[in-house]
């Protein structure tokens, strides 16, 4: 019999609307789940992960998180009004930078 897998999650980080933000054990998902998950992810670019829910592996530095909020935020809005992953990342991408050089500028 297969070894059941334990939930990956470790603390939850925030609430954006309905949607929960988790900081998973990145480790174990990519040694039990799926070895191609990266630092964060949502439903709809890694099927595994509950609909309104993003993971951000715990082992990325957490003044990172709200970046990576921001690209799951665009990237899952984007794909589930119907755009694939390879388009929606390109949007993802630009707001995250866009966010970055705003806090850089801004950093208080």
């Amino acid at each position: 019999m297969p070894e059941a897998l334990k939930p990956p999650y470790l603390k939850k980080i925030d609430d954006r609307g309905e949607t929960q933000v988790w900081a998973v054990d990145g480790a174990y998902v990519r040694g039990h789940i799926d070895e191609e998950f990266t630092n964060f992810g949502q439903h709809y670019r890694y099927s595994y992960i509950p609909e309104h829910e993003f993971w951000i592996d715990q082992g990325t530095k957490s003044d990172e998180w709200r970046f990576f909020i921001d690209h799951l935020l665009v990237e899952y809005r984007l794909m589930a009004q119907g755009m694939p992953y390879d388009k929606a990342i390109v949007e993802a991408d630009r707001e995250e930078r866009k966010e970055r050089r705003r806090r850089a500028m801004w950093p208080g």
